[in-house]
C-alpha cells in the first residue's frame, strides 16, 4: 500500500498535462492512437510525451526515495 501512496504522491506533484498522459496510458490502459484521438494530436506526439512524462515521473521517484531513505 505504501508504494501505492508514494506513486501517487509523484503523479500528482507533475505538471498536469504529463499527470493526464501517464493515467490515460498506464492506468486506463488506452492505446497511442486511442489517446491521440482523445487529445486532438499526432501519435508521435503522444509518443514524444511520454517518453518525457515517463523521465520525468523517473527522476521525481528516485528524488523521493532519496528523501525517505534519508529520514531513516
Amino acid at each position: 500500500m505504501e508504494k501505492a501512496l508514494e506513486v501517487s504522491k509523484v503523479l500528482n506533484d507533475m505538471k498536469e498535462e504529463y499527470r493526464s498522459l501517464l493515467i490515460l496510458k498506464y492506468e486506463l490502459q488506452l492505446s497511442y492512437k486511442e489517446i491521440s484521438l482523445l487529445l486532438g494530436t499526432e501519435e508521435t506526439n503522444v509518443k514524444t510525451y511520454l517518453y518525457r512524462a515517463r523521465n520525468k515521473f523517473r527522476e521525481e521517484w528516485r528524488a523521493l526515495n532519496e528523501r525517505n531513505r534519508g529520514n531513516l
